[in-house]
């Protein structure tokens, strides 16, 4: 029989073909799974190292300055029982220009400070959301100095670590989540989310503050022991005759004409109203002054914000223009011929005076009358601010109430208190507005007393200077320094 050689190597080309297919290498798919369950492995090594160094805050910066931190944890401890009745954010402009106590007792509610350095307002947007979540407010005051040209995604090395510190003292995750992308470009993001990650190189170059963090880590963390609202004082005196004297040859540093606004920035003022009506709080946009010989073209720079503020409808206070030349002295402000002008302790009691007489007489909201309160008055007794608005208790020994409700001729005196300090007493006295009808008050009185020294009595008149910056509604504040030693027993005059 013949056998069909073409056939047979038919099949047989046909066999070895499928012979021939590839087939894959147990060995090789072993590995690319070894590879995958090691990246897995490590990666979850690492996010659980990451996350264990965050929360014991082994990378932590120095936090010794961290006011920041502090504000958002007090804000939240505050708001576990409370309500915070009108919240401020902005930069250092607002927490260094505001004083969070005394415009709490002016307005007899619960202000509180959530500003942190060098932010932007889409920063202040997100701070408002988070604070939102803990607490409604009746107003929020927004600070407009962070109304500006910037871009979050181009903000210079120095601006992201600021924002850096904003963003990281929040502790709503969500919103947290939400803002991100918007604060903060690609390369920043972990390190947003993490100090480990952005603070890594401390291993090299900084290993105290290493070992200074991993020893605070093992300390428990307290609550704030006093009344603490936001407030951060960077300055105590004055601009001084050096820095005059370079006003009047130089003449200002700050050209108002170039502080220009951009549309990121008038997009996220609208988004903060429209946040705050949903809401159905309050916004009042606050500018806070600069020395008026610091500042020049103002007005253009106060046109850029009025394109951005007054097309939403909503409230704005502007303290530099006008701008009250006897309250603003030089006092008032950081001595400084840069652009970033603050204002000092002196200077934050004013603009919250002013402020809340503004809101009281102008912003047309009923604030809530916690004054009225126990719960108040013992939050805030004896706070700044306090004994300029509320008289001291009649069992208080530290703060002893002199009298109240005095009629010598025209002058009433509301109440006097001879208010304790370290190396003194302060004699406050409260005047109402009424004694002098429609004159200006005088910048001085003098008040005839009987007063005790060692169990020895004498007549004294004591002399009183009007303050010009804790200006309420129907009273005037004249004041004195006393020796500890002196008691005043009783009043016998006033003019």
């Amino acid at each position: 029989m013949k056998t069909d050689n073409r056939s047979y190597n038919k099949k047989a080309n046909r066999n070895t073909s499928t012979i021939a297919k590839p087939v894959k290498s147990p060995k090789k798919e072993k590995k690319w799974y070894s590879l995958a369950i090691k990246f897995i492995v490590v990666s979850l090594i690492s996010i659980i190292v990451v996350s264990y160094t965050d929360r014991k805050g082994y990378f932590n910066p120095d936090q010794a300055n961290n006011h920041t931190d502090r504000k958002w944890n007090s804000f939240y401890d505050f708001t576990e029982n409370d309500t915070v009745d009108i919240v401020l954010v902005g930069n250092s402009h607002c927490y260094s220009g505001i004083n969070p106590k005394n415009l709490s007792c002016a307005l007899g509610c619960n202000c509180f400070v959530l500003a942190s350095p060098a932010t932007t307002i889409m920063d202040s947007y997100y701070c408002l959301k988070e604070a939102f979540t803990r607490t409604t407010p009746t107003i929020a005051i927004i600070e407009t100095y962070g109304i500006s040209n910037s871009i979050n995604h181009k903000l210079k090395d120095g601006a992201v670590s600021d924002q850096l510190k904003s963003f990281h003292a929040r502790k709503n995750t969500l919103q947290k989540i939400v803002s991100t992308p918007v604060l903060f470009d690609t390369d920043n993001y972990l390190a947003a989310w993490s100090n480990t990650i952005r603070n890594h190189d401390f291993i090299f170059r900084d290993k105290q503050q290493i070992e200074t963090n991993i020893k605070l880590s093992k300390k428990r963390k307290k609550k704030e022991d006093k009344l603490y609202l936001g407030r951060f004082v960077s300055f105590t005196t004055g601009i001084n005759d050096s820095i005059m004297e370079r006003y009047d040859s130089l003449g200002a540093p700050v050209d108002g004409s170039l502080r220009e606004i951009n549309g990121e920035n008038i997009k996220y003022v609208r988004k903060i109203v429209e946040l705050c009506e949903e809401h159905h709080v309050t916004p009042l946009f606050v500018t806070l002054p600069m020395y008026y010989k610091h500042v020049r073209s103002y007005e253009k720079w106060q046109e850029n914000l009025a394109n951005a503020i007054n097309p939403t409808h909503s409230a704005w206070y502007d303290l530099q223009h006008p701008y009250d030349t006897l309250v603003f002295n030089r006092h008032c402000f950081e001595s400084t011929y840069s652009s970033n002008q603050h204002m000092t302790y002196h200077g934050s009691i004013a603009c919250s005076y002013k402020l809340a007489n503004y809101i009281r007489d102008s912003l047309q909201v009923q604030l809530p009358k916690r004054y009225l309160t126990k719960k108040w008055n013992d939050k805030f007794y004896s706070e700044e601010g306090y004994f300029e608005n509320y008289p001291s208790k009649k069992d208080d020994k530290d703060n002893k109430l002199i009298c109240t409700d005095l009629h010598f001729g025209n002058i009433i005196i509301d109440y006097c208190i001879l208010k304790n300090d370290k190396n003194f007493n302060q004699l406050y006295v409260k005047v109402k507005k009424d004694s002098f009808d429609y004159q200006t008050p005088p910048d001085k009185l003098v008040m005839h007393t009987m007063i005790n020294i060692d169990n020895k009595k004498y007549i004294a008149n004591i002399d009183l200077n009007r303050s010009i910056i804790y200006d309420t509604p129907t009273n005037l504040l004249y004041s004195n320094n006393i020796k500890k030693e002196i008691v005043i027993t009783e009043i016998k005059g006033i003019n």
